[in-house]
């Protein structure tokens, strides 16, 4: 008791040196030193040389997998935006109908018309004024339909959308898609941080030829893009412009007929026939110049895919039901496909009660 009394009364710093001093004392040990002589020892050397480093290479390997993929993914974006590009120069095989349709529906309209007024002509006799009259609407209606196109032909030349149609046709030349080397990175197994430094660098190498095989493309997207867009250009001026030029042609004939026209009213009637006539001869060529094609077949049953119903009427003859009466318009097609419908009254059969 009287030890542990002294113990207690002993201070707290004179506890706390004798406890470091024991530490100390035993760090000194035969023990330790003997620890610190295996460390230093060739056998620890040997182990360090057999360090596993196959976690750092899946480390690497997934970290590069990640990087690879993106730059595969914008590569793979721009091949097929140059894939796409490509097709879209074979789909412009195309583009005339796409330009020549809008032409086309405008003057089918206007041909429509002429020959419904030729056939309502038939057994009339117009006098004077009214052939003037209906003469001058045939100007109106064309200027009409010039502005609906967008064409403006003055004494300075012709314009389609605001820009003159004169001058040389731009040429384009297409080239082809630049090939660039498929990267992959070396597969090596590593045993220390020498071959595992030449690893990273090789990946690294690996990178960065990819993202230079993607400038390649990306330089070559823009040159494409802006040869595209010459080479549309190029199309307005080789095959839509002589048609608008045709048509500008076909315009300054009718202000001449209109103009110079002697009409009386002997010859009224007949001089109003010979300009709707002429029209409707002008018109078919510049349907034809826009590859439209005004249908030679012409069946005495309705057909829904070449006629539009305007009137069926009723009748006791079933062998009749479904057959054309009366057409009012020609069908026409464009590629082999009918942009409008020939408008027809058709037999129905009236149903037994």
């Amino acid at each position: 008791m009287e030890e542990q009394e002294k113990l207690n009364d002993k201070p707290l710093e004179d506890t706390q040196t004798e406890q470091a001093t024991e530490e100390i004392s035993s760090a000194d040990s035969p023990a330790t030193e003997a620890c610190a002589d295996t460390a230093d020892s060739p056998e620890t050397e040997a182990c360090e040389e057999k360090v596993d480093f196959s976690e750092f290479k899946q480390l690497i390997d997934a970290h590069f997998a990640a990087i690879k993929g993106l730059i595969r993914y914008s590569k793979e974006k721009d091949a097929n935006v140059l894939t796409l590009s490509k097709q879209l120069q074979s789909y412009r095989d195309g583009f005339e109908n796409t330009l020549f349709k809008r032409i086309a529906m405008e003057f089918i309209e206007y041909r429509e018309r002429s020959r419904k007024s030729l056939r309502e002509l038939e057994g009339k006799a117009l006098g004077l004024q009214q052939a003037e009259k209906y003469i001058g609407y045939l100007k109106l209606d064309f200027e009409d339909l010039l502005e609906n196109l967008n064409i403006k032909i003055d004494d300075n030349g012709i314009y389609y959308n605001k820009k003159d149609i004169n001058g040389e046709p731009k040429k384009a030349t297409f080239g082809d898609i630049p090939q660039v080397e498929d990267v992959e990175a070396p597969n090596t197994d590593i045993t220390c941080f020498e071959e595992l430094a030449k690893y990273l660098q090789a990946q690294e190498n690996a990178i960065a030829q990819m993202i230079k095989n993607n400038t390649v493309l990306d330089l070559a997207l823009k040159d494409y893009i802006a040869v595209s867009a010459s080479y549309e250009e190029g199309l307005y001026q080789v095959v839509l412009y002589p048609v608008i030029r045709r048509i500008a042609k076909v315009y300054s004939s009718l202000l001449e007929k209109v103009e110079s026209a002697a009409v009386t009213e002997e010859n009224a009637t007949q001089c109003y026939a010979e300009i709707l006539a002429w029209i409707i001869d002008e018109i078919d060529a510049i349907l034809e110049i826009c590859n439209v094609t005004i249908d030679p077949y012409v069946s005495d049953v309705y057909d829904p895919k070449k006629q539009r119903i305007l009137k069926m009427i009723e009748t006791d003859n079933a062998e009749l039901n479904g057959h054309v009466i009366k057409r009012y318009s020609d069908c026409y097609i464009m590629e082999e496909k009918t942009i409008y419908l020939s408008k027809v009254d058709v037999y129905k059969a009236k149903q037994n009660q």
